[in-house]
């Protein structure tokens, strides 16, 4: 067994919906902050998302990783994070 799958064993075994993809694609830049993206980018990372709680930490993300010093989302974000709350709670 993997050391991927112990985890996911593990926290099954905590009682949480777990579940994990080893990926093979590997990305050694720094990170890079979802205000920093395209809006082309960005509407591609919001696609993926599949729960408004998933999505309120995408937007409240200053707040609750305490870091203020993140970049404000622009306006253009704002509006695709709203666009896709809507499409979320009307699907």
């Amino acid at each position: 067994m993997t050391k991927l799958e112990q985890i996911v064993e593990r926290l099954r075994a905590l009682g949480y919906e777990a579940r994990a993809v080893a990926s093979t694609e590997r990305d050694y830049g720094p990170p890079q902050d979802y205000a920093t993206l395209s809006e082309a980018e960005f509407s591609k990372v919001l696609s993926k998302v599949d729960s408004l709680s998933e999505l309120s930490g995408m937007a409240n993300r200053r707040r609750l990783l305490g870091l203020a010093t993140l970049p404000k989302y622009p306006p253009s974000h704002l509006e695709l994070i709203k666009r896709r709350k809507w499409e979320l709670e009307n699907a």
